[in-house]
């Protein structure tokens, strides 16, 4: 135990270990021993409001692309962003970033971003 103290110690982790770590040992261990609750109703009724608001959601995303896409697809979501919208990468906003002619503010949506409208920025904040 010393030696790993120790290496904590050294990589500046044992405050965090000492004072959130260790607390949470006594409740995690009642909460094995005597096992957790679990209420079907409210998680049926949960699941599918979040299924419904997903709907929506979905929905909103194809009409803002202007086409069918498929939100659980990292590659259809990142082509619909930045081929089909022309909105830059991380990388190109870090490049962006730390080029010295561009200032340093926030990239904001410009109305080049043919998919998104001034009025779906509105409704977005």
């Amino acid at each position: 135990m010393e030696c790993l103290a120790a290496k904590m110690m050294e990589e500046g982790l044992f405050k965090v270990f000492s004072d959130v770590e260790m607390p949470c040992v006594v409740p995690l261990l009642k909460m094995e021993i005597n096992g957790l609750g679990f209420d079907e109703l409210s998680y049926v009724r949960y699941q599918s409001m979040f299924q419904a608001k997903l709907k929506q959601l979905e929905s909103r995303a194809q009409q803002l692309a202007g086409r069918k896409l498929n939100m659980a697809s990292a590659q259809d979501v990142s082509k619909v962003l930045h081929v089909d919208c022309n909105l830059p990468t991380v990388v190109e906003l870090e490049h962006e970033r730390n080029s010295p002619s561009v200032r340093r503010s926030t990239v904001a949506f410009s109305s080049s971003h043919s998919c998104y409208s001034k009025r779906d920025r509105k409704s977005v904040v």
